[in-house]
C-alpha cells in the first residue's frame, strides 16, 4: 500500500511539473524547479524571471516591456497585477510573500509641460525593489521608486511610494513607519 501512495504522489509530481512549465513556455517565462502558476494567470509582453520555488496565483497578470525579477519561495497572491516599463523594473527579493489584490506599477504619466495634454507627456519612471523576508497583506499598492527593505511588514490596503528601512511595519496612504521590528 505504501508503494502505491508513493507511486502516485510521484505521478502527481510529474504531471503538476509538466503543467507548470506547459504554463511557463506559454508566458514566455523561463521554467526553474518549482514554480508553480496558478490558472489564468497571463503575461502582457513583461521580461519575467521566477526564482525557485516560486508562486504565481491564480488571475495575476504581468504587463509592460520591462524587466520582472521574483525570488526564490516567494508567493504573489491571486488577482494581482504588476507592471514593468524598460526605464524602471522590479525586482521583489527572496521569501516575499504578497496578499491577493497586489498592484505594482512603476510609472506614471509627466505632467510638467502645463502646454501639452497629460496623455501627451513622456511617462516618468523608476526602479521598484521589494527586499527579501517580507510580508505585504492585502489590496497594497507600490508605486515607482519604492524601495522595501528587508524583513519588513506591509499593512493592508497601503500605499508605498518611497524607501521604507530594514525591520519595519509600515501602513497607510500614504504608507507610514508604524514600528521597528526588534
Amino acid at each position: 500500500m505504501k508503494l502505491i501512495k508513493k507511486i502516485k504522489r510521484k505521478i502527481k509530481r510529474n504531471h503538476n511539473t509538466c503543467l507548470y512549465k506547459h504554463r511557463c513556455k506559454k508566458l514566455n517565462i523561463p521554467y526553474v524547479r518549482g514554480v508553480y502558476i496558478g490558472k489564468n494567470v497571463q503575461n502582457w509582453g513583461a521580461k519575467v524571471t521566477l526564482g525557485e520555488n516560486s508562486k504565481v496565483h491564480d488571475n495575476t497578470i504581468f504587463w509592460g516591456d520591462g524587466n520582472i525579477t521574483i525570488g526564490a519561495n516567494t508567493s504573489i497572491g491571486e488577482n494581482s497585477w504588476i507592471y514593468a516599463s524598460k526605464n524602471g523594473g522590479v525586482t521583489i527579493g527572496n521569501n516575499v510573500n504578497c496578499a491577493s489584490h497586489l498592484y505594482i506599477i512603476d510609472s506614471d504619466h509627466g505632467f510638467s509641460d502645463p502646454n501639452k495634454l497629460i496623455n501627451e507627456q513622456p511617462m516618468v519612471s523608476k526602479p521598484i525593489i521589494i527586499g527579501n523576508d517580507i510580508w505585504i497583506a492585502y489590496n497594497v499598492t507600490i508605486l515607482k521608486g519604492t524601495i522595501i527593505k528587508e524583513h519588513s511588514v506591509v499593512g493592508a490596503c497601503t500605499l508605498c511610494n518611497k524607501e521604507y528601512p530594514d525591520h519595519s511595519v509600515i501602513a497607510g496612504n500614504p504608507a507610514k513607519l508604524i514600528k521597528k521590528i526588534n
